[in-house]
């Protein structure tokens, strides 16, 4: 098992369900433990919103720290293009 560097309540859940990452996700996909410790998840299949828009991405991602609060990393793995307008 990972060591935890962030705690669940330290994450802002209420912006990352608004742009489709939840904590269930995570924990159903077996991402949750390396993501609050931390360390980049392994490749996810998700759908997120961006700027209104609804993408299925495949991507890793990892809390990194930014000030007093953790913010997530989006790191998209597909190769294919898509268009935000």
């Amino acid at each position: 098992m990972n060591k935890k560097k962030f705690k669940s309540e330290d994450i802002d859940w209420a912006e990352m369900n608004a742009i489709g990452i939840s904590s269930e996700f995570l924990t159903a996909n077996g991402a949750m433990d390396n993501f609050l410790a931390g360390e980049m998840t392994q490749p996810l299949n998700m759908d997120i919103i961006l700027l209104g828009n609804e993408l299925n991405i495949d991507a890793t991602l990892q809390l990194i720290e930014k000030g007093n609060s953790p913010i997530v990393s989006i790191v998209c793995i597909n190769k294919d293009e898509f268009e935000i307008e």
